[in-house]
């Protein structure tokens, strides 16, 4: 058995002002051959960080690109993703974590475009992926050569192990529930209490055991938090539409987009509970040649691919363009909706 490990880190400085949006930055990768692994897995994927990850796969087979996904990983979870012997020399990999969690999302990524989508998905070829109706991501090369069996497994700077991951990720979801907890991957005395009172309010049998259950019980409340708070797009028309959002973050003014909507779906543009008082969103569709917008007189910068911009004066100076975007004063609300129609 081969592995490969992806592991990554992100400056205190960068982390700040993106942890809240949910597209922030993708972790680096490195990767290394082992030999240690698991006996049974063909291609297998193991998390060995505190957070919940979505996982997905790409491949050649043949003259055809497939990709597919997602697992859901728990910490400390191994899952198989390709049944049999290996039959490619090359796979590529991608995972972010859930957005139960508190903070921005985790990218596990690389350079490679594939397409998925928000649902469980099995997508043929690789390109045009907004057109037919996915979304494009950035996967990461793996290299397995003439090895019929590999692990893949996805890690933090901490550096856990699967047992460690496991108490870590119960520890990180406690806190994102609302509850003190110190992510350090370790059984102590306040972990033991805090996971057997947990599971008493579950209605699971009240023990420290780290079951399933406990993880998915925790997962559904900290997504109902998350729902709760946070910015969120919402497309009430019959056509795809593009949007962005400005706000302030330390004493500067940041725009990020693009986020896709499609016809009666929703975005969580920022995570998390709101902290600012003032936003400002832009949003377009096109129409056939026509192109609709949604937008107002405050002008701040954007760009044609994905963005993530800081400051908004000499905006055309600096290469990006100067577009109108509205003003919605939120006030001290932990979340909001904002609602792109026809007839607005």
């Amino acid at each position: 058995m081969s592995t490969s490990n992806f592991s990554g880190t992100i400056t205190k400085k960068i982390w700040t002002l993106l942890s809240r949006l949910t597209i922030c930055i993708s972790l680096g990768i490195t990767a290394s051959a082992l030999t240690a692994g698991s006996a049974h897995a063909d291609y297998e994927f193991c998390n060995k960080t505190s957070y919940v990850l979505k996982t997905a796969i790409g491949y050649k087979r043949g003259n055809a690109w497939n990709s597919r996904g997602w697992w859901i990983l728990y910490p400390g979870q191994c899952e198989s993703v390709i049944e049999g012997a290996l039959d490619q020399s090359t796979y590529y990999t991608f995972a972010r974590s859930v957005y139960a969690h508190a903070g921005g999302i985790k990218y596990f990524a690389g350079s490679h475009r594939f397409c998925v989508n928000e649902n469980e998905f099995q997508v043929d070829g690789r390109g045009d992926c907004d057109r037919r109706g996915h979304v494009e991501r950035r996967f990461a090369q793996i290299k397995v050569g003439s090895a019929r069996s590999w692990t893949t497994s996805f890690t933090e700077p901490n550096d856990f192990d699967l047992e460690e991951a496991r108490i870590a990720g119960v520890q990180r979801l406690l806190k994102d529930v609302g509850k003190k907890s110190r992510i350090d991957g370790l059984m102590g005395k306040k972990t033991r209490r805090a996971i057997i009172s947990s599971k008493r309010k579950y209605g699971l049998a009240a023990n420290d055991q780290l079951t399933n259950d406990l993880f998915s019980k925790l997962v559904s409340e900290a997504s109902s938090i998350q729902q709760d708070t946070g910015y969120n797009l919402c497309n009430e028309t019959s056509h795809q539409i593009w949007a962005a959002i400005g706000y302030e973050a330390q004493k500067d003014l940041v725009t990020t987009g693009w986020f896709k909507l499609d016809p009666g779906k929703c975005t969580k543009a920022i995570k998390d509970k709101l902290r600012a008082k003032v936003y400002y969103t832009y949003a377009e569709a096109e129409i056939g040649r026509k192109k609709i917008s949604w937008g107002g007189d405050h002008f701040l910068c954007t760009m044609d691919n994905r963005f993530t911009i800081n400051g908004r004066s000499d905006c055309e100076k600096r290469g990006f363009m100067n577009t109108g975007f509205l003003k919605v004063e939120t006030g001290a609300k932990a979340g909001w909706t904002q609602t792109f129609s026809e007839q607005n």
